[in-house]
């Protein structure tokens, strides 16, 4: 349509209204003097029919004007738009419908507050198909023909959908909630049309306000699944409007209107309105929103709407990031502060965060500068809709360790953060805890929550630690050896505190690279250690000498351990002293609603005086298990699967390929210096071997990781000599040509 046949149908306002709103002429200025607010906004689509108009939504939650937010539109040279409220929820934002600028794709809207709202715009606005949902626990007809009445004052949410076939509540819960649908539809075969309703549960339609479908009552969909509910009408060319009420009180909710069109014969079924049929408005989005007086704006994005969740105990645990919207509209040095409660406050351009239960909440942002403050507050809102997050799946995992950390942040320094902290909510910090990650979390738990942490099942907080200790031993050396001696001195339990002194062990020998002091822990560890633990203190008499390149010596070390341990046991399964060294089914709780993933194979070590080919089978079953461990994530249990292996076999440690089973759970760790040192020892064993290339391969890239460009050219240059055909040597060549 022509710029002159939309201004024909949108008439524009008398010029005493303009004057009387203080209307001033010209792009640059203030153009509505009484309004403290304004939205720039871009026309992005165009509507399919002029009456249509563009929908644009304005945030709210205390953003906009009080007591009633009444908006101008008007081109950036002044001149007024028609315009008209389709729905305003105080807690959310406001929609508003406005006629197509003409010859252009920019307008401003102007906002500023009256005490009731102005009287009804006479513009003939046909917008596009609109959706209302609001829960409440008397879900019926006559709630949801309630709704119109209140959309500009209401407590509804509100949504555009292309059409009335939903099997959801796409702004809510499925449960215990009413809907209403507005919008205008045109048909290309006027005359005889049957409509009708399917729905789950009651519905009730009505075309240019006559009730031409229902569905009342408490029933379910298959009652009237083939259009039974509906009647015959005849429709003129041109738009109708239609609206649809509908309510669900339990899951699994439908709402769709059909239609089918005469003659027809009996095998013809309705078919759902298509989208072709109903009148889309255009869309406009905010470019850029202002107070007059300088303050900043304060809009929370996405409506506060959960990404994913998790459910490991009673209750679920949805996942939200909040930012804040039309930042970049406010001045650069704008504090965001996000509240969460009277206790627990961030200071950040964005927040995550984690709430458990799905019961009412909300969340407040303050964005402030030099001349003043805004505030807003938004309800939390919980759809069935959002996707079940993966434990299995490392993204997910660090996505709910960083709003575990968040929430520990918005808790002041010296107060406790976990005291808040519900049963559902350490559940899921269980589940994603990692060894080698976490470290920033982990840090604010065990220097804050040190009492709360003390509290848990002793496997959790073992976990914990271990996890800890292991990030801090990526982090640097220095916090690892502080944390190594104050678990190992707090620590009640025997059995616990030399698993202490074995990972003081380990970093002594790999981390710092101290021989001596390796083998001196060692030692004192033999003499006060019983049972399994004495020969894994052997062990590491033998993992001492085999860094030390006295292989001999470690092999008759790890020999004597081996043939000790296998006349005690006829199984590794269970080690005295120690947890359970078999890996389990998973490594995490179920979530709820899912199905359990395969279960991990176990490694069942078979009676001593077997043949060597029995025992390489025996090993390749290790390797194999400790493989799949890795690669599903699983990287406790694949620590322990190997530390079950080197019980059984510790001479696999000289020429075996458990020094590569292990190098390559230090890389899944992203623990590249424990590659290194693990590699560098075990090279210096072995001449030769069938698992060397792929070793020296894990170590090229741990070293180009590290930044270690000279150890990284002059492996590359070893590996060029011994394996010039593999193509572990394509990779060293480039390292040699290009650096890392």
């Amino acid at each position: 349509m022509s710029a002159q046949g939309i201004t024909q149908m949108f008439p524009v306002v008398a010029a005493g209204l303009l004057l009387a709103c203080g209307v001033a002429r010209g792009a640059d200025s203030w153009q509505v003097e009484s309004a403290p607010l304004r939205f720039d906004v871009n026309v992005v689509s165009d509507p399919n029919e002029a009456s249509a108009g563009v929908i644009v939504t304005l945030p709210d939650g205390g953003l906009l004007p009080r007591p009633v937010p009444v908006p101008s539109v008007l081109t950036p040279e002044g001149q007024p738009l028609e315009s008209k409220v389709l729905w305003h929820n105080a807690a959310f934002g406001l929609a508003l419908a406005f006629q197509p600028p003409p010859g252009g794709r920019k307008c401003c809207i102007y906002v500023q507050g009256a005490s009731a709202a102005p009287p009804v715009t006479t513009a003939i606005f046909r917008p596009s198909l609109l959706l209302f949902t609001q829960e409440t626990s008397g879900a019926n007809l006559d709630a949801a023909q309630r709704l119109p009445g209140s959309v500009l004052a209401s407590a509804a949410t509100m949504g555009l959908v292309p059409q009335i076939g939903q099997r959801q509540n796409l702004y809510g819960n499925d449960e215990h909630y009413v809907s209403y649908y507005s919008g205008w539809f045109k048909t290309d075969r006027p005359g005889r049309t049957y409509l009708c309703t399917v729905s789950d549960a009651g519905s009730r339609m009505r075309v240019d306000g006559k009730v031409v479908a229902e569905w009342s009552g408490l029933r379910s969909r298959e009652e009237g699944a083939k259009g039974q509910c509906g009647s015959w009408v005849d429709l003129a060319a041109g738009p109708h409007a239609i609206e649809y009420f509908h309510f669900a009180n339990k899951g699994n909710p439908e709402a769709q209107a059909l239609w089918k069109f005469a003659p027809e014969t009996a095998k013809d079924l309705p078919v759902t309105i298509p989208q072709s049929a109903f009148l889309h408005s255009g869309e406009a989005r905010i470019a850029k929103a202002v107070f007059r007086d300088g303050r900043p704006v304060a809009a929370i994005s996405g409506n506060a709407q959960a990404l994913s969740y998790f459910w490991f105990g009673d209750s679920p645990v949805d996942l939200f990031q909040f930012s804040a919207d039309l930042a970049e509209s406010n001045p650069p040095d704008t504090r965001y502060t996000w509240s969460v409660d009277s206790e627990r406050q961030r200071t950040a351009a964005t927040l995550t965060w984690l709430y458990e239960g799905r019961v009412s909440r909300s969340i407040t942002l303050t964005a402030a500068n030099r001349a003043g403050t805004t505030q807003v507050s938004v309800p939390i809102v919980f759809r069935d809709t959002v996707r079940a997050a993966n434990v299995n799946q490392a993204p997910d995992r660090l996505a709910y360790r960083n709003a575990l950390l968040e929430m520990c942040r918005a808790v002041a320094p010296e107060k406790d953060p976990c005291v808040r902290w519900s049963a559902d909510l350490w559940a899921v910090l269980r589940n994603v805890n990692e060894p080698f990650h976490g470290n920033e979390l982990l840090q604010e738990l065990f220097t804050r929550a040190r009492n709360e942490l003390r509290g848990l099942p002793a496997e959790d907080r073992e976990r914990m630690e271990d996890a800890f200790v292991g990030a801090l031993r990526i982090a640097g050396p220095d916090g690892a050896a502080k944390w190594l001696a104050c678990f190992e001195q707090d620590e009640k339990s025997v059995v616990r505190r030399l698993h202490w002194q074995f990972e003081r062990f380990d970093f002594l020998l790999y981390d710092r690279g101290d021989l001596a002091a390796a083998r001196n822990l060692a030692v004192d560890i033999q003499s006060v250690a019983t049972g399994d633990l004495l020969l894994l203190a052997q062990i590491r008499l033998g993992d001492v000498e085999r860094a030390a390149g006295n292989i001999e010596a470690a092999s008759r070390l790890y020999s004597a351990a081996q043939d000790q341990y296998r006349e005690r046991t006829h199984t590794a399964a269970t080690m005295h002293g120690l947890r359970n060294l078999s890996p389990p089914a998973h490594g995490k709780d179920e979530p709820k609603g899912r199905p359990a993933p395969l279960p991990m194979p176990r490694v069942i070590v078979r009676p001593s005086g077997e043949s060597w080919k029995t025992s390489a089978v025996q090993e390749a079953s290790y390797y194999a298990t400790v493989l799949n461990l890795i690669q599903s994530g699983y990287l406790f249990e694949a620590r322990e699967a190997l530390q079950n292996w080197e019980m059984n076999n510790p001479l696999c440690k000289l020429s075996g390929d458990y020094p590569l089973a292990e190098a390559q759970y230090f890389a899944a760790a992203q623990h590249d210096a424990r590659v290194v040192a693990g590699i560098e020892i075990y090279r210096k064993g072995v001449d030769i071997s069938t698992w060397l290339p792929e070793a020296m391969d894990l170590e090229l890239a741990a070293l180009s990781r590290l930044g270690r460009k000279e150890a990284a050219v002059d492996l590359a240059r070893d590996i060029l000599k011994r394996f010039p055909n593999l193509p572990v040597a394509d990779k060293a060549k480039r390292v040699v040509t290009y650096g890392i």
